[in-house]
């Protein structure tokens, strides 16, 4: 473990396994041991990790984008979607909510949807640089498919 602040941070699936035995209805370390799980490449032990995660706070948009991107991976594209709007119902200004929706819809071939979901993770924060480069990413894509 690695201590941030005041308090210690788990940094491996056995701290998370660890503290969860103290801590079993901590949402936000399912989410963490998903995506530590998620980056070894066991995806199933991942999914468990973000369903259990998603039971305990059903709300948290951040859960439901990690899980959203794993069941994109392992194609489950409709319950991925799912996610993904009902993050942007409940964090409707996180620009990472829309982009996400985009980079599904163009995998989905929906250009329409991914036009939209791009332009509007901009329109939520300007600022926000991974937005703008998504969107710049999309104009450059969509101006070669053009062309074509």
């Amino acid at each position: 473990m690695a201590k941030m602040g005041n308090r210690m941070e788990a940094v491996t699936i056995e701290d998370v396994l660890k503290l969860l035995k103290e801590r079993p209805d901590d949402a936000e370390l399912y989410q963490q041991l998903g995506g530590l799980y998620f980056k070894q490449g066991n995806l199933m032990e991942a999914w468990q990790a973000y369903m259990q995660s998603l039971r305990l706070n059903p709300d948290d948009p951040f859960t439901c984008l990690l899980f959203g991107n794993l069941l994109t991976i392992c194609d489950d594209k409709k319950w991925a979607w799912e996610l993904y709007e009902y993050a942007a119902e409940v964090a409707p200004d996180l620009p990472v909510v829309h982009w996400c929706q985009g980079d599904l819809a163009r995998k989905m071939n929906d250009y329409d949807r991914a036009e939209k979901a791009y332009n509007k993770a901009v329109e939520v924060n300007q600022a926000d640089e991974q937005a703008q480069q998504k969107l710049t990413e999309w104009r450059a894509f969509i101006a070669g498919v053009r062309s074509s």
